[in-house]
């Protein structure tokens, strides 16, 4: 069954980002037997702070997703089965690493599937362009914008008091 839908979310991340309009999605749900795999496509316009130059620019965000789901109650039957047999067996229980989120009565809720699946493909870093000088650490000046002039000199902390005696050295 394919579904698409649209849908106000907050942001995944913590201040820096926020979707400015509906994320929208295509999803597929297959029942699998044992409960529904969802898979799909979704994608949100979004306002971000660049992480170089700290002026805010928009972009559209898209994320892939595949997701399994379980009824609760049935999953909860399969835990205490499990249990049992290994009680039986006196080993350690142990699930999958995947283990399918749960849902009850007839609906899924998918926000939680398609956030995660922004974060995962969100870059390291949001920069507003590739050549993006980013802001002066000097004075702050938002170099896009204009040249400042500071003097920038990167030395290695663990060599600064060395480069401090040879600029001793050459003032004598």
């Amino acid at each position: 069954m394919d579904l698409d839908f649209e849908e106000r979310m907050s942001a995944p991340w913590d201040g820096n980002v926020e979707f400015i309009e509906p994320v929208t999605a295509r999803v597929t749900l297959l029942n699998t037997g044992k409960g529904y795999l969802a898979t799909g496509d979704a994608s949100a316009r979004s306002r971000i702070v660049c992480d170089r130059c700290l002026e805010p620019f928009e972009i559209d965000l898209e994320a892939h997703f595949e997701q399994e789901f379980r009824k609760e109650d049935e999953l909860e039957a399969k835990r205490a089965r499990t249990w049992d047999e290994s009680a039986d067996r006196s080993s350690d229980v142990e699930f999958d690493d995947d283990e399918p989120r749960t849902f009850e009565g007839d609906t899924i809720d998918l926000d939680e599937t398609v956030a995660e699946a922004f974060l995962l493909a969100a870059p390291v870093k949001f920069v507003c362009r590739e050549d993006c000088s980013g802001i002066c650490p000097v004075c702050g000046t938002n170099q896009n914008i204009e040249a400042c002039g500071c003097e920038i000199r990167s030395i290695d902390p663990r060599l600064a008091g060395l480069a401090e005696l040879l600029d001793d050295k050459g003032q004598d």
